[in-house]
C-alpha cells in the first residue's frame, strides 16, 4: 500500500457568504487576487500530513507570504485554475503547508492544508490551486 499524505480544504464563511449574496445579486463577488502561504498547515508529529482544517477558520495559522496570482485558465468547464512560480525568496524560510485564495479586499476565501514543502537552491516551482463549480 502506498504511503499517502492527507490534505484538506474549506471554503471559509467569508467565502460562502460572499457566493451567496453574489449569485442572488446582492452583492458583486470580489476578484481573486493572490495566494497566501503559511507553515502552519502539518503536523509536525507527521510532517506528510496537513491538519483538518476547522468549518469556522477564517485564515491561515501561521501566515508567510502573499504572493500575487500569475495567471488563471479554464481546463475544463466550471474549473478555474489559479497558477504562481515560487522560488526559495517567495515564502520566507522556504516552507509551508497551509495556502489560502486571497480576494482582493485580502480576505481568505477558501483554505487548504497539506504536508511540509520546501522550494530550494535556485528551483522554481508552480502552484495550482483549482477551483470546482
Amino acid at each position: 500500500m502506498a504511503d499517502e499524505s492527507k490534505s484538506y480544504q474549506i471554503t471559509t464563511i467569508f467565502g460562502r457568504e460572499s457566493m451567496a449574496k453574489a449569485i442572488s445579486g446582492d452583492l458583486p463577488l470580489p476578484k481573486v487576487a493572490a495566494i497566501a502561504f503559511g507553515d502552519g498547515g502539518h503536523d509536525p508529529a507527521q510532517p506528510k500530513n496537513g491538519k483538518p482544517i476547522p468549518f469556522d477558520q477564517e485564515g491561515l495559522i501561521s501566515p508567510r507570504a502573499i504572493i500575487p496570482i500569475a495567471d488563471h485558465s479554464y481546463p475544463t468547464p466550471g474549473v478555474v485554475r489559479f497558477t504562481i512560480n515560487l522560488t526559495p525568496s517567495s515564502i520566507p524560510g522556504g516552507g509551508f503547508s497551509e495556502a489560502a485564495l486571497v480576494d482582493e479586499n485580502g480576505k481568505a476565501i477558501a483554505i487548504q492544508t497539506f504536508g511540509l514543502m520546501s522550494i530550494s537552491g535556485n528551483s522554481t516551482m508552480t502552484y495550482d490551486w483549482e477551483e470546482v463549480y
